[in-house]
């Protein structure tokens, strides 16, 4: 069974929460192993947002947050609604770096990972030193033990034209 992480900014786009549910559903439906999500953006609500949605799925994952980028603020409809009721805050979830690394530690097996959006966790787990979770640094573990890294990527065909997750 393929072995997955989704990297995500889980934001007010659509892409990310068509493509968690479509993970969560092939993950409950016993079609691929889901190991857990990270999330490249942080809001007060990014976390809990996205715990909840899984769990309205019917499969909750690790969840991990790059607590370490600027927090943004916008105008994200569903992230305030679907954290509402949550019991849940962003202290409650890890480090995604420290996420990443003990999932792939574990895993039985390669991983493929899933980035939708900025890239900042996978440079960051790339550039972590060995510790109680590996003793391999993050390239090593990375190298050992990912087989793809599917990248979104955007519009690359104008002249002068940046793609806006990666700069």
């Amino acid at each position: 069974m393929r072995n997955f992480i989704l990297d995500t900014d889980w934001g007010e786009d659509c892409d990310d929460a068509v493509a968690t549910r479509i993970l969560l559903r092939s993950a409950k439906n016993g079609e691929i192993n889901l190991l857990g999500i990270g999330i490249n953006t942080l809001t007060e609500y990014s976390a809990p947002s996205l715990y909840e949605f899984c769990k309205k799925e019917g499969h909750i994952v690790p969840i991990g947050i790059d607590k370490t980028c600027p927090k943004t603020e916008g105008a994200n409809r569903y992230q305030p609604r679907l954290a509402r009721n949550s019991d849940k805050t962003t202290a409650d979830f890890k480090n995604a770096v420290d996420l990443y690394r003990e999932l792939l530690a574990r895993a039985n097996g390669k991983v493929e990972i899933i980035t939708i959006g900025f890239l900042q966790i996978i440079e960051q787990l790339l550039k972590s030193e060995p510790d109680e979770i590996s003793d391999l640094s993050g390239y090593d573990l990375f190298k050992s033990k990912v087989e793809k890294l599917w990248v979104m990527g955007g519009k690359w065909d104008g002249q002068g034209e940046r793609e806006f997750n990666f700069c």
